[in-house]
């Protein structure tokens, strides 16, 4: 179980939940269920016992990232051994992971944790190649939000590598991402060049690639 942050009152009850893909078992206050995903019901199970745990067929790994996140407020996403882009992989899938849309302020949280290594990979060491995570990032960002246009701005900010036998970048854009996406990089390849723009969105608004609520739109991590 992950640590217990000290801003928070445990009392209440708690819940068991049982991933079934590793058999583990996470006792979590249902006040944190609560307040993190009102709908956590929603992606769980019951086990047809009014005594027994829940289960989730969410992927254990990406499960027990969410619970580390509720009760500590980080992103927990190192394992011994892995590579920096297997690491930038598993927040991407973690990231789509459907159940995971309900959970905007974690979603957000995943988000900064991957601008964090996407644009500055020296931090944990080689830049990643385009053709490892270019098709898990459009997987992982829906088409036509603010979250999908990081995927051009990485490309046009962080000059990320290129592997030699990869071929055509252009053709690789134009065969796999969305024109609503390819237009705004576009954008941003002529103001770079034209209007000397250096300066990516992510260093202007922290908030830039988060959720924002469909009324008002505003950033959920401001606001809640």
């Amino acid at each position: 179980m992950a640590s217990k942050s000290q801003d928070f009152d445990y009392t209440g009850s708690v819940e068991q939940i049982r991933c079934l893909d590793n058999d583990k078992l996470y006792s979590i206050h249902v006040r944190l269920l609560d307040r993190d995903c009102p709908v956590w019901e929603d992606f769980v199970m019951t086990c047809g016992s009014s005594t027994g745990p829940w289960t989730s067929d969410m992927p254990g790994e990406r499960f027990e990232m969410w619970v580390i996140w509720m009760y500590e407020r980080r992103i927990s996403c190192e394992d011994v051994g892995a590579s920096p882009t297997e690491t930038i992989i598993k927040l991407l899938d973690a990231y789509g992971e459907p159940d995971f849309h309900a959970c905007p302020n974690f979603q957000d949280a995943i988000m900064d944790e991957l601008i964090r290594r996407l644009t500055d990979p020296g931090r944990v060491g080689d830049a990643p190649f385009v053709k490892d995570l270019l098709p898990r990032m459009l997987i992982a960002f829906p088409e036509n939000t603010n979250r999908r246009l990081f995927v051009a701005d990485w490309l046009a900010y962080c000059n990320p590598r290129k592997r030699e036998d990869e071929g055509s970048l252009a053709e690789c854009l134009t065969s796999q991402v969305d024109e609503v996406t390819l237009q705004y990089l576009g954008t941003v390849l002529l103001r770079q060049r034209y209007d000397g723009d250096s300066s990516p969105p992510w260093k202007n608004d922290p908030c830039c690639y988060h959720r924002h609520k469909e009324v008002g739109g505003e950033c959920h991590r401001r606001t809640t």
